[in-house]
């Protein structure tokens, strides 16, 4: 907990202090001279990653029954186990592809309470979102551009639960998938 509180302070100083530093900088080098911007010529790629910290608060349910869930950040990154966000974009003058991919893998194990069913139950949950479009720039400006693109998006969530024997239900192991897909035009 005090290594991502560290790390978190360190990343708003490198943040803030760079932006304080580059605006003092106009003020030492009152001489500089001013660059103007030019539209890049030919290809131009951009990479880049990227992360959420989130936590989720609220009710789930099925068939009438609702229970509330309340998980904060250290308890996702407690059940952590590997995830990646990035996204990608080449660009030749006004038009573009761009793609960005999501995944997140987390688990948990917990004992049952008595164990008749079984000893302990482990659950695996997959999430998978990619996005991939074709891109034209409306609006190219120094200081704003605007961009409208045509793709599809791909969503997954794989839940995975497996009853630990003894018990009952030992050994019995339960998987569903979600895979959903869908078009958008921004």
């Amino acid at each position: 907990m005090m290594q991502i509180r560290q790390l978190i302070a360190a990343n708003l100083f490198a943040l803030f202090g760079s932006v304080g530093t580059a605006g003092a900088a106009d003020e030492i080098y009152a001489g500089a001279n001013t660059v103007e911007y030019e539209t890049p010529s030919g290809w131009t790629f951009s990479v880049g990653m990227y992360g959420w910290l989130s936590g989720i608060e609220g009710d789930v349910g099925a068939r009438g029954r609702t229970t509330g869930i309340n998980a904060s950040f250290d308890d996702i990154m407690s059940n952590f186990d590997v995830g990646f966000m990035g996204l990608a974009e080449a660009r030749y003058g006004r038009f573009g592809i761009f793609t960005d991919l999501n995944y997140i893998k987390l688990s948990a194990s917990r004992d049952t309470p008595f164990g008749l069913l079984a000893r302990s139950v482990d659950l695996t949950t997959h999430s998978l979102m990619w996005t991939a479009a074709g891109e034209y720039r409306l609006i190219e400006q120094p200081d704003v551009s605007v961009d409208a693109f045509a793709g599809f998006r791909l969503f997954s969530i794989k839940n995975e639960l497996e009853f630990n024997p003894p018990g009952l239900l030992g050994g019995v192991e339960l998987s569903q998938r979600k895979p959903g897909r869908t078009r958008s035009s921004e």
